[in-house]
């Protein structure tokens, strides 16, 4: 194996939730009066979901009754139809058959773990960093280096695997490989590798 220990961003990476969470802001921005856009607030999530809050907030100037209404909607959403992409479970499983391990470092909260319960994939995890350690956000490498000091990773041997360019950047602060993933064809010319299909990780791991 090229890479023996995987670490992996969840939202837009493992499990494919910008759509569902797009849509759960769309429509309680909608539903309150706000106008937006779903191709927008889309595009924004991608980015990170602060940025979407601060823009519509910047505009429209709603309060926390309504947060709470799209926190509520989102958590709905994502429980009936947020799953992972096609091909996780079969690379996790290689990286596992072949010697290897894999790690989740994310901002998200608690909620992740319901996430992989539903999507048959919670027991294919050595550790989950989540927001609940309070590491610096990322590209901060706080969270990798944390995982690379507690399991005695090579970095050399680590690959970090990301939709967003802070992902990839957060490994390569602490010494791993980065490799962008994007299904629309997106890429980020600083990482070492970039994929558009779960699947490409198989040659990029060698597994």
């Amino acid at each position: 194996m090229r890479y023996r220990h995987i670490i992996w961003d969840f939202d837009g990476t493992l499990f494919d939730t910008y759509p569902v969470m797009a849509r759960a802001f769309t429509e309680t921005m909608n539903e309150a009066g706000y106008p937006a856009d779903y191709r927008e607030v889309y595009d924004l999530m991608k980015i990170a979901i602060s940025e979407t809050v601060k823009k519509f907030q910047a505009e429209y100037g709603f309060g926390q009754e309504v947060l709470d209404a799209y926190r509520a909607r989102r958590i709905e959403f994502e429980l009936a139809g947020a799953r992972p992409f096609p091909g996780v479970e079969e690379v996790l499983t290689r990286v596992i058959a072949a010697g290897g391990d894999n790690f989740i470092c994310t901002h998200r909260g608690d909620s992740i773990y319901e996430l992989l319960r539903q999507g048959g994939v919670e027991g294919y995890f050595k550790e989950i960093t989540t927001s609940a350690h309070h590491f610096a956000r990322k590209p901060s490498p706080e969270a990798v280096q944390y995982l690379l000091d507690k399991h005695g990773m090579d970095p050399a041997e680590t690959l970090m695997i990301g939709d967003r360019p802070l992902d990839v950047e957060a490994g390569q602060n602490a010494g791993t490989a980065g490799c962008f993933f994007d299904p629309d064809g997106a890429t980020y010319e600083p990482a070492q590798h970039q994929i558009t299909d779960i699947r490409q990780l198989f040659d990029v791991i060698g597994c």
